[in-house]
């Protein structure tokens, strides 16, 4: 997105900020692990911490910032449960199986090069393609359910993102969710853009651009 264009050097400053707690997380988990199989005669190693499943630590993996809308969370904790991803910005878009021009294909399949908007009101799909060419920059957009061009096989969209059925999600190209409406807004243009805004990139720079 930078190299393109699209968004401003400000938004590389985000790797450090989303992945250090989660690599000082993955790392105690390592220790903890090497503590309960080997004696640390030493004594130098940090008192190990609760281990986490190996599923959850690759899989649940949650950016508490960065890139991503902040929501009120519960907890603080840098892993989340794989099997219960449930669209919160910041974790790994859950996995439900979805049909595309007759194949059946993972919902991860759909995250590409470009930000991903998920919906099933073709309105969000008409504004993404909106703020798409009104700020010169890529945003794919795909509707689940009858009206759209994807079929809900597992019967798990809106609820797999925490949505209603007029809700969106946008989902990073490496396929952790950025952001979620639950419903419906009135001006879902005016939404993405702000939103995008928000996310770091740098869409009045384009404006005044273009």
């Amino acid at each position: 997105m930078v190299t393109g264009g699209h968004a401003g050097p400000s938004l590389l400053d985000s790797y450090d900020m989303e992945r250090r707690p989660v690599i000082e997380a993955t790392l105690a988990q390592a220790l903890a692990r090497l503590q309960k199989w080997f004696d640390d005669p030493s004594k130098r190693l940090p008192p190990p911490v609760a281990i986490v499943e190996d599923y959850d630590v690759v899989f649940g993996q949650r950016y508490a910032a960065g890139v991503v809308a902040q929501e009120a969370m519960r907890d603080d904790h840098p892993f989340q449960k794989s099997t219960e991803l449930s669209g919160r910005p910041g974790t790994r878009l859950p996995h439900f199986a979805v049909g595309r021009a007759g194949q059946r294909i993972s919902s991860l399949d759909l995250c590409d090069r470009d930000p991903l908007l998920l919906c099933a009101d073709d309105a969000w799909c008409q504004a993404a393609d909106a703020v798409s060419q009104r700020l010169r920059m890529p945003l794919t957009c795909h509707a689940l359910g009858a009206n759209g061009g994807l079929i809900d096989l597992d019967h798990r969209w809106p609820s797999a993102l925490g949505v209603e059925s007029g809700g969106a999600a946008l989902v990073r190209p490496d396929g952790f969710v950025a952001w979620r409406s639950t419903h419906g807004v009135p001006d879902p243009v005016q939404m993405l853009i702000e939103i995008l805004d928000g996310l770091g990139f740098r869409t009045q720079a384009c404006e005044h651009h273009q």
